[in-house]
């Protein structure tokens, strides 16, 4: 490891728990809070329709619609991304 290594390691960790504390202590609207959970449920209607639902399609065809298969698979991992983020969100921040 590097002398330069050593000395930025600390700022990192201390720099990751600032941001983590900013987060923690903000607040958000009601009307934010019901606009988030309903892009959520957006989401997840997406995630289903858009994700899952192909690609359990072309898995079952797999011989056929190798390609394609993993190009679901992608946008299915994407979906399911953006749900636990857009959930920790919701979760996490405080309502005013």
């Amino acid at each position: 490891m590097n002398l330069e290594d050593q000395s930025t390691f600390p700022f990192q960790w201390i720099a990751i728990e600032c941001i983590l504390i900013f987060f923690s202590k903000l607040h958000m609207s009601i009307w934010m809070h019901i606009l988030g959970w309903v892009f959520l449920v957006i989401n997840t209607l997406c995630f289903i329709r858009l994700g899952i639902l192909p690609m359990v399609f072309f898995a079952k065809n797999y011989a056929l619609y190798r390609k394609i298969f993993w190009v679901s698979l992608f946008v299915t991992i994407i979906f399911a991304a953006s749900e636990i983020m857009l959930f920790r969100i919701l979760i996490s921040l405080k309502i005013r």
